[in-house]
């Protein structure tokens, strides 16, 4: 399958200042209501993948196989390049915290979060992999790609995927590096529906 059409440039006038460096993303805002999203590691996994699809593709198959499996829960992402051919996608402008088991107290957002969890595993199942802890996650019990909204709902807003089915014995690195992802993330959950 192939992603592939016409792809919105993004105005550079409209870069601001960053707000957040993380291990796969640079992130600054984009006008008055958006963030610019411009990737870190996806060259890397792109080559430790062998992924058939170029990176623009890739992130289209990523959002969206998340949005089919994951809903309303995966923030709105449109993929964009510079007129030089460099890949960004852009988001709008959220402000939330981290999800943590103290938010699960409030009945609203457990019943989002046991929905997420329930599409997780079907998404799971089907052989999608996405990182729900990130980087934040990694050494605290929390999901540092969902967000929860001033008005409770809980938003994804890193789609990247590992697609297990296409990860074969060959690619031993990240076989291993998905299955510790793997792992982690399902301590954390585990922790969080306790």
């Amino acid at each position: 399958m192939r992603y592939s059409e016409s792809v919105e440039i993004y105005d550079e006038s409209k870069i601001g200042r960053r707000i957040a460096r993380g291990r796969s993303h640079s992130v600054y805002h984009y006008g008055d209501d958006e963030v610019i999203r411009f990737p870190r590691a996806e060259r890397w996994l792109e080559w430790l993948l062998r992924d058939e699809l170029n990176l623009r593709d890739r992130f289209k198959r990523d959002i969206s196989v998340c949005e089919q499996y994951l809903r309303n829960y995966v923030l709105t992402t449109r993929v964009v390049e510079s007129s030089k051919g460099e890949i960004a996608t852009i988001q709008p402008y959220i402000k939330g915290h981290y999800l943590s088991k103290s938010d699960l107290r409030n009945e609203a957002v457990k019943a989002q979060f046991q929905d997420m969890v329930t599409r997780y595993e079907t998404m799971l199942a089907a052989g999608y992999l996405v990182d729900l802890i990130g980087q934040g996650g990694v050494l605290r019990r929390r999901l540092s790609n969902v967000l929860v909204l001033p008005d409770g709902s809980l938003k994804l807003f890193d789609a990247g995927l590992a697609d297990m089915r296409k990860i074969s014995s060959s690619k031993c690195l990240a076989r291993l590096i998905a299955k510790l992802v793997l792992k982690r993330q399902r301590s954390t959950l585990r922790f969080l529906l306790s």
